[in-house]
């Protein structure tokens, strides 16, 4: 599965399923500190990015392994808990460019 990270597509994690590889590990939700012991010690993922949604209600992080090429999003919500909305393999970072310039 690839995956561009783009926009639209943090619009569409709530209809996204999760891979049965990361799903098994993190069901459903579970508290921030776990969520990130997993992805570091299991997965040797590094978050990479976050942002918090509009409203300040739900907190995004992607998660990475550049070496295996898996990829996490994880969804904190108000209660602190993390829960693991998507997950894949193959990944790449998009350079970006300034507003105005060339591609």
């Amino acid at each position: 599965m690839i995956k561009s990270i783009v926009g639209a597509g943090l619009l569409a994690l709530s209809t996204c399923t999760t891979s049965p590889v990361h799903a098994q590990d993190l069901t459903n939700c579970n508290t921030v500190e776990h969520a990130e012991n997993l992805l570091t010690e299991r997965y040797q993922e590094q978050l990479n990015w976050l942002g918090i949604a509009i409203g300040g209600v739900n907190i995004f992080q992607l998660w990475t392994n550049p070496e295996t090429g898996t990829w996490t999003i994880l969804v904190i919500n108000a209660d602190g808990l993390a829960c693991l909305a998507v997950d894949g393999v193959m990944f790449d970072f998009v350079e970006v460019q300034p507003l105005g310039e060339d591609m």
